[in-house]
């Protein structure tokens, strides 16, 4: 017995049959669902195309050796630049401690030069 016949023999009813009538609401329904799986079918190959671009685009951009070259190149240049720093900070504390005793020892002659001023006055 064929599907058709099966559903003929269950849903007749008079002189109609329902079971042709399902069997063809069913076979739309497929056809219709099948339409739309395509469709979204269609879509999703778009959105790999468009991702496969995205990523032929990063790779012509910078491959890993092209990253690790960049951190290895770059890792130098900043410790030298924070050496760099390190020493002219360095300095400037020396120049700091300097000028401290330079402001000392004016002091120091500001105070004998005022009290010899004050001597000659007596």
């Amino acid at each position: 017995m064929t599907t058709i016949q099966f559903f003929d023999t269950i849903f007749v009813k008079g002189d109609e049959c329902y079971g042709r009538k399902v069997f063809e609401f069913m076979e739309k329904m497929y056809s219709d669902l099948t339409k739309r799986l395509d469709k979204i079918d269609n879509r999703l190959d778009g959105v790999d195309n468009r991702f496969d671009s995205i990523d032929k685009k990063l790779d012509q951009k910078a491959d890993k050796s092209d990253i690790a070259r960049l951190e290895n190149d770059l890792g130098s240049k900043v410790a030298s630049a924070l050496d760099g720093y390190k020493k002219v900070y360095e300095k400037l504390q020396e120049h700091d401690k300097r000028f401290d005793a330079v402001d000392g020892k004016i002091e120091d002659l500001s105070i004998r030069m005022n009290t010899m001023k004050q001597g000659l006055k007596y």
